[in-house]
This record gives structure tokens, C-alpha cells and sequence, in this order.
């Protein structure tokens, strides 16, 4: 079923504009905002909680409480707090619950705030992760990018997707990749 959905998804984006094959239409295939970005309005709240306190024959002055003993990195807390329910969350995984507070406990006890001190610390420790790490990514001439590929392995792993092996003006490094090279099947290319 999933993959009939990214197949339909794969057919739309590959139609040339204006045609009229389009197999479905943009709010039919997962197109939509990430639902965090979505608030829900204040009457759904509101009915939310009513039928919640209704079915645990709760007063109206009790608190809806959540308690998620499993919680994972938090969806289910997360959503409990967006609708003003009362919370208590955890997980045995202590990466998890690292998670958990930063999502959820530490927005809700500092708010905005928090923002400003993260992405303060955040850029500190770029900066010294540059100066520290920078000798192992060297900064690479364009001439010198494609010395290593000689015209015969250009050829020979030519294929439809790449079109050109170009470099974009003088780069640094940020990135290694180490592969393991298998042998096409069908073609037999193997590019060792």
C-alpha cells in the first residue's frame, strides 16, 4: 500500500507541466505541513478536554492528566502539552529521555528564551569544532579536484544520472564517504 502511494508520488513529479495525466492531485499525496506546525483551534481543545474529563467522570476543575511511563522522544507527551493536559513523561532509554526534556520539558519551563541560550552555545561550539577540526578538512583548489579521474573512469561510470563531473569553484571538504563497490549484476560494471 505504502509503496503504491510513492509510486503515485513518483508519477506525478516525473509529468511534464500542463499535462492533464496527473494521477493525483497535491492533497492527496502526503503533501501536507508537518503536523507540529499545525495548532489545532481553541474550540477542538477545548472539546478535547471536555470529552476527556466526561469520559474519566472528571469535575470541571480537575486536571487531565498523561502519564507516559514509555514515552519515547515524546510524541504523545508533546501533543498532551500542546492541549494544555498534565503531563508525566520518561523512558528507560537515556537517550530518549535526553530527548524528552529538550523537547518538551525544557520549552515548557523557559519558553522563547531557551531559543536565544541554544543557538548562542550552539554557534560557540561550531566555532571551536572549526578551529580544532579544520586541519583534517583541507580546502581544495578547483584544478586540483578531478586530478584523480582520468578520462577512461569518466567513461566507464558514465550513466544517465550523471552528466558531468564539474567542480563548484574552490570548496572545503566538510564530508568523507567510504563505500563498498559491488558489481551491477546486469551490466557487470564494476568501477574498482
Amino acid at each position: 500500500m505504502l509503496a503504491a502511494a510513492y509510486k503515485r508520488i513518483e508519477l506525478r513529479d516525473e509529468l511534464i507541466e500542463g499535462s492533464t495525466k496527473i494521477p493525483l492531485p497535491d492533497e492527496l499525496v502526503y503533501r501536507h505541513p508537518p503536523a507540529l506546525s499545525i495548532t489545532p483551534s481553541e474550540s477542538l481543545i477545548h472539546d478535547i478536554v471536555r470529552t476527556s474529563k466526561d469520559f474519566l467522570a472528571l469535575n470541571e476543575k480537575d486536571d487531565v492528566t498523561i502519564l507516559d511511563f514509555m514515552a519515547g522522544g515524546g510524541v504523545i507527551p508533546l501533543e498532551a502539552v500542546r492541549y494544555g493536559f498534565r503531563v508525566f513523561a520518561n523512558d528507560l532509554n537515556p537517550v530518549a529521555a535526553l530527548v524528552l526534556k529538550s523537547t518538551i520539558e525544557y520549552p515548557a519551563k523557559f519558553g522563547t528564551s531557551l531559543a536565544i541560550k541554544i543557538k548562542t552555545y550552539a554557534e560557540e561550539i561550531n566555532s571551536k569544532v572549526h578551529v580544532r577540526l579544520e586541519q583534517f578538512f583541507p580546502v581544495e583548489i578547483e584544478s586540483e579536484w578531478w586530478n584523480d579521474i582520468d578520462q577512461s573512469s569518466v567513461e566507464y561510470l558514465r550513466t544517465k544520472q550523471v552528466t558531468s563531473l564539474i567542480p563548484c569553484g574552490n570548496a572545503k571538504t566538510l564530508d568523507y564517504l567510504w563505500t563498498r563497490i559491488v558489481p551491477c549484476g546486469k551490466c557487470n560494471l564494476n568501477p574498482c
